[in-house]
């Protein structure tokens, strides 16, 4: 019986060895800006509103749309299709997205962001949603739920990473037939 313990003990401490030598950040506790610049000082305002649907986020340049609930809760393949039929003809669900940034026109490079944009925007600190201060000046529609990134779970393909804004910003993954939000995001200018 004795041996039948140790033995359990040690594989135990070997499947534990690595996470107790490993110093430094789980893959999804970091969340890095947009191009991954470290020590970047925040900026005086975070976000500009462009005044045509649309949101710049200062410290990653990324362009947000402004409304973050246009579609409703959708499953992942719905998310897509909305993002498809914002870059067609400007609408999501069959609703108006708001985005007049390309001379009064909709643009045609929108995407679903991945973990890591989508998380860019949280503030850990603060719940329901968890978004830096302020940001009901720029952004509309934001809901205390989760929203969908274009990433897919790395040997989970039936799942999908979200990033829950109803507790403190934490990345979590859902199967891609549940519903989420959608918040659509195209590159800043070059």
């Amino acid at each position: 019986m004795f041996f039948l313990r140790f033995c359990i003990a040690i594989i135990g401490f070997v499947m534990l060895a690595p996470f107790l030598a490993y110093s430094g950040h789980l893959d999804n506790t970091v969340v890095p800006t947009a191009n991954s610049d470290k020590g970047v000082a925040s900026p005086n305002t975070r976000f500009t509103n462009n005044g045509n649907g649309t949101i710049t986020d200062n410290l990653t340049g990324l362009i947000w749309l402004q409304n973050a609930n246009v579609a409703g809760a959708r499953t992942w393949a719905d998310a897509l299709t909305d993002v498809a039929n914002l870059n067609r003809d400007g609408t999501m669900n069959g609703t108006s997205a708001g985005d007049k940034s390309n001379g009064g026109s909709h643009q045609t490079d929108w995407r679903l962001p991945n973990r890591n944009e989508l998380a860019s925007l949280t503030d850990s600190s603060n719940n329901n949603p968890a978004l830096p201060s302020g940001y009901s000046s720029f952004f509309s529609g934001v809901q205390s739920d989760s929203y969908w990134s274009s990433d897919t779970l790395k040997g989970g393909i039936a799942y999908a990473w979200i990033v829950n804004m109803s507790d403190h910003g934490i990345m979590d993954t859902a199967h891609k037939t549940e519903t989420c939000y959608v918040w659509p995001v195209r590159a800043g200018k070059e």
